[in-house]
């Protein structure tokens, strides 16, 4: 095992409630500069945070002889104790067990509101596209004239 120092840090922007949680054995400048450089080029989960622009970086934790994998659950910690505003897409330090009681939770939730969710997709392309949906998906989901009307203007 390598142990190392490292720290778990936060991102957030005065322009919006969501914070990225993150972990480096890097400075707090360096690695928020390189998550920074890395968001330019690929899609990234903090790109909210950049976009949504300046940005406020802090160290959380601090650790001194840490491995990467402890550094990494103990980041996971913070992230569910934040999971109404992180924007990270995968907890750190799930075990394979916990990914799966997870993702069944997530599919339990989406069964329970199917007709919802996808009544706020049909809505979201029509926007996106600026066409009506199909007979058969706007009496399904209930999709009045006037949303309609709002959705196709351009």
């Amino acid at each position: 095992m390598s142990y190392r120092e490292g720290i778990i840090f936060k991102i957030s922007s005065p322009n919006t409630d969501k914070i990225y949680i993150g972990c480096s054995s890097l400075p707090l400048k360096k690695a928020v500069s390189g998550l920074r450089a890395s968001a330019k080029f690929r899609k990234l989960s903090c790109n909210v945070l950049f976009q949504a622009g300046e940005i406020k970086s802090e160290v959380l934790a601090k650790f001194q002889e840490i491995t990467v994998l402890e550094m990494r659950k103990k980041m996971g910690i913070i992230q569910a104790q934040n999971l109404d505003k992180c924007v990270n897409t995968n907890r750190a330090g799930r075990t394979n067990a916990e990914r799966y009681q997870d993702t069944k939770r997530q599919l339990k939730k989406y069964q329970e509101n199917k007709d919802a969710c996808n009544r706020r997709h049909a809505l979201a392309n029509m926007r996106i596209r600026g066409l009506p949906p199909r007979p058969l998906t706007i009496l399904k989901y209930n999709i009045t004239d006037e949303e309609i009307a709002e959705c196709c203007k351009r």
